[in-house]
């Protein structure tokens, strides 16, 4: 069994010495991402929304596209649009809890 990274093990991921200073910088926008939040916070409003849901469907070819504000959201929207039965059951992974 191999030793995770952090009780000791090796490094999964590395980063040459040169790019640490990125490594941590998340996440990454540029001044045009930048421009176009303060434009939102400045106008808020549905109106971009609206356009990035009519950019996804025709990029990806859905028939219908919903922004939400968190996984959680989105998938709870996702279970009452699948009209499930009463008693339904739904499996998700769990993730187990590393010990210390």
């Amino acid at each position: 069994m191999q030793t995770l990274a952090l009780r000791g093990g090796p490094k999964a991921v590395t980063c040459p010495e040169k790019d640490h200073k990125d490594a941590y910088r998340w996440p990454l926008y540029g001044e045009e991402e930048q421009r176009a939040l303060m434009h939102l916070l400045a106008e808020p409003g549905y109106g971009p929304l609206a356009l990035f849901e009519k950019d996804w469907k025709q990029y990806t070819g859905a028939p219908y596209a919903t922004n939400f504000c968190n996984g959680t959201s989105a998938l709870t929207a996702m279970f009452f649009a699948l009209n499930l039965p009463p008693g339904s059951e739904i499996m998700v992974p769990s993730y187990p809890k590393l010990r210390s």
